[in-house]
């Protein structure tokens, strides 16, 4: 059994008389606790669940703010390449007349989520030459080049778009394509 010199407070403390009733009723219950706690090795755990949950929180919610970035990117990949092989089998009539202005447009307007498509600095760029035209090495899309080539004439026609961004401390981040095929 604890002694009060034992709980590290003054005997006086513990056991005084007249005004500070209160005080030495809570200090008894303070005692009378230490003493069942120290007995049988239980602990107070009230608000530990909410402690773990505030712990675990954060880290899941970052991850599922990633795997919808990550989703947003894949969705515009794939939109993106559904719209170059589209065209690729059945030539608009703006890819065939070299219209650049009038093909984005067409394009943006496959694509539901972006909002900035037809941005010239952060929309979606796209190309198009002769194969024979484009260099061997790796080349960044930067959208300066749109020609429409002869008939029978094989052309690349590429292009990039910026994923909406979701987390703000992500890159961004952009989906790439490219098709080959020949003017009708």
């Amino acid at each position: 059994m604890l002694v009060p010199s034992e709980c590290h407070l003054p005997k006086d403390t513990l056991f005084q008389s007249g005004a500070n009733h209160k005080s030495n009723k809570k200090l008894a219950h303070i005692k009378k606790n230490i003493q069942i706690n120290i007995r049988t090795g239980r602990h107070d755990e009230r608000g530990a669940s909410a402690v773990e949950f505030a712990l675990v929180l954060f880290p899941f919610l970052i991850l599922c703010l990633g795997v919808l970035q990550f989703v947003f990117l894949n969705y515009t990949q794939q939109t993106l390449s559904d719209a170059l092989y589209s065209s690729a089998s059945n030539p608009e009539s703006e890819l065939i007349s070299g219209d650049r202005s009038g093909y984005r447009a067409r394009v943006c307007a496959k694509m539901p989520f972006q909002t900035d498509c037809l941005n010239l600095l952060t929309g979606i760029k796209i190309e198009m030459m002769r194969l024979d035209a484009l260099p061997t090495a790796t080349t960044a899309i930067t959208g300066s080049d749109f020609l429409p080539g002869t008939s029978g004439d094989v052309l690349v026609l590429r292009a990039t778009m910026p994923a909406p961004q979701v987390v703000a401390f992500i890159p961004q981040l952009t989906a790439k394509d490219s098709v080959i095929f020949r003017r009708p």
